[in-house]
């Protein structure tokens, strides 16, 4: 049996298509561990923590003596010399990638991923146990067994806006205008990390609720270049509540993709943009029926 490990790290929505992708390895006959250790990591621009228990989705962390082998042949790996020498044979059955390819045909016998894993495969093949997992937090669950009518809008901007991967105003003017095409009187709630911008916002005026986000994402008062970081208790809180939509504008946010994905049914209107980001190679991340609106 192939032994694999698998990086966690990122924002709540990252963490959950590394969590897929770590269950799509399982149900490929891997015997799968994960590490935490880059929640550790200090400098990162946008500092992140593990927002919920590896063991709620059926995994442990790697070992303390397999994450020292991991250091190790990291270092044989960037040392051109080690690599050509005989040394580098003690470290023949690892494979160190970050690459996206088809990872079921690699032949080492020890695999260490660290990616994002952001495609439509590893997610289709872990919704059961996404799900299943994602209840045993109790209030996540409370989401799952309420519904609405309602349509979500997740506006994000903060750091997206910093890097130009925030979408434009026309996204969600045009995002409303085909979902109330569908239901002419339908009610929608926004939720975002700029409640002052998306209030300003004319298009967004007829809005039952605009929820801001408490932790403020860009709070560069303490540290230059530093965000603060998300309040975990608030990401569930707001996840939760993100799952009692039936109508989704996912913008190009990972963590309202996860809602829209995991909660919506056929009769749902759901909106994604393409590009993902107009500046950066990313998947458009959507179910078959979903409606996509092009990102200038």
């Amino acid at each position: 049996m192939k032994k694999a490990v698998v990086f966690i790290k990122g924002g709540f929505g990252n963490q959950l298509f590394q969590f897929a992708f770590a269950n799509y390895l399982k149900i490929n006959n891997y015997k799968v561990t994960l590490n935490t250790d880059l929640f550790r990591v200090i400098g990162t621009s946008t500092p992140r923590e593990l927002t919920i228990p590896i063991n709620n989705f059926g995994f442990k962390e790697q070992s303390s003596i397999s994450k020292q082998i991991l250091k190790t042949g990291m270092i044989f790996e960037a040392n051109n010399k080690i690599r050509s020498s005989k040394l580098h044979l003690l470290f023949k059955d690892y494979k160190y990638t970050k690459n996206n390819q088809d990872i079921l045909t690699l032949d080492a016998k020890r695999l260490f991923f660290n990616d994002y894993w952001k495609d439509m495969k590893y997610i289709d093949a872990s919704k059961r146990s996404m799900i299943n997992s994602l209840k045993k937090n109790e209030i996540i669950n409370s989401g799952f067994k309420e519904s609405n009518d309602f349509a979500m809008i997740h506006v994000r901007r903060g750091d997206f806006v910093k890097d130009d991967r925030h979408l434009n105003i026309d996204f969600y003017e045009k995002g409303l205008q085909m979902i109330k095409s569908n239901k002419i009187n339908i009610k929608y709630d926004i939720f975002t990390d700029d409640y002052d911008w998306v209030s300003r916002q004319s298009i967004f005026q007829d809005a039952e609720n605009i929820f801001g986000q408490k932790s403020i994402k860009n709070d560069n008062s303490k540290i230059d270049g530093i965000d603060a970081m998300d309040d975990k208790d608030e990401t569930i809180e707001t996840f939760s509540k993100m799952l009692r939509y039936k109508h989704f504008i996912v913008g190009n946010s990972s963590f309202a993709f996860w809602a829209a994905y995991l909660k919506s049914n056929e009769d749902s209107t759901v909106v994604v943009p393409n590009p993902w980001f107009r500046n950066h190679p990313h998947p458009t991340l959507k179910k078959n029926k979903w409606c996509v609106i092009e990102n200038n």
